[in-house]
């Protein structure tokens, strides 16, 4: 790993605390950007940040390749660790069907949600994000592989209930994540940089309902401790839905009920990941698999 690498060894560091190296050649851009002026209007910088447009290409297996916005460190962090921070989704998506309706709740920058279009050239691919800097990158994602005809963007919050709600953001930042809808994030963050805003709300039944959208056969839900809300709003679609991936923390009382909720509606647990690169011993990958469904 070379000393600016952005892939943090452990995930406690998120992609977000660069080592020494990366400390000095950020105070060395500092410097460049005071002499040239760059952050001012004058011509010169405005042409250079108009020509810039930093992606990564990568390598997706058996001749495909996908594009991902590369011009942050967490975004470079989060494509070149696209087949190591959970690789039991990637081989989840793997086995989807083309004509498969997959669901991305939570889908930041759309990792998985370009991911699974790409190998799949025929699913439809739903992208749940609120944070509004994520959904320009996640725009930009889908726009530069060429799958916004399958690909939809719904710029909202999935949530138990339909309506408005405070959004606790993390920080003003692309690729950021720990967001949280109607409460405070349950992680720790920094809150001289966290701000609050009013955030559009719809749980997963009325969406399907107002929008007359598909209903999804494969769905994934990383919300950041949100999750059993976003399954309390979409109690009829999971009584249709076939799969769904989700991630739990099992130090939050909330979580312990999910498994509960899922056995009811006739759900078994198919597999369970840890990983090192999780935010702790308590959060796990969990893939639930409804058997009323087969």
């Amino acid at each position: 790993m070379g000393i600016f690498d952005t892939n943090p060894k452990k995930h406690a560091q998120f992609g977000y605390k660069p080592n020494i190296a990366v400390r000095i050649l950020r105070r060395a851009a500092d410097i460049i950007i005071f002499l040239f002026r760059l952050n001012s209007n004058n011509r010169l910088a405005i042409e250079l940040r108009q020509k810039l447009h930093s992606c990564i290409e990568v390598d997706l297996g058996g001749g495909s390749t996908a594009l991902f916005k590369s011009d942050h460190g967490r975004l470079l962090w989060r494509a070149k660790s696209l087949f190591d921070e959970e690789r039991m989704i990637i081989d989840w998506i793997n086995g989807f069907k083309d004509d498969d309706v997959f669901y991305d709740i939570g889908a930041n920058v759309g990792m998985y949600s370009v991911y699974s279009a790409a190998v799949h050239k025929k699913l439809r691919v739903f992208s749940f994000e609120p944070e509004l800097n994520n959904i320009q990158v996640l725009y930009e994602n889908l726009f530069m592989n060429g799958i916004l005809d399958r690909c939809t963007i719904v710029p909202l919050a999935a949530d138990s209930g339909t309506g408005l709600e405070t959004f606790f953001v993390r920080e003003f930042t692309k690729g950021g994540a720990f967001n949280n809808v109607g409460g405070e994030p349950p992680y720790n963050i920094n809150k001289e940089k966290s701000f609050t805003m009013q955030c559009l709300t719809m749980s997963i039944d009325d969406f399907i309902k107002l929008y007359d959208a598909p209903v999804p056969t494969k769905i994934k839900i990383d919300v950041d401790g949100n999750e059993p809300k976003v399954l309390a709003g979409m109690k009829e679609t999971l009584l249709k839905a076939k799969e769904v991936y989700i991630e739990l923390d099992i130090s939050m009382k909330e979580h312990e009920h999910v498994f509960r909720f899922f056995e009811e509606l006739g759900y078994v647990l198919e597999l369970k990941e840890n990983s090192e690169l999780m935010h702790n011993k308590d959060m796990s990958n969990y893939l639930f698999v409804n058997k009323k469904a087969e």
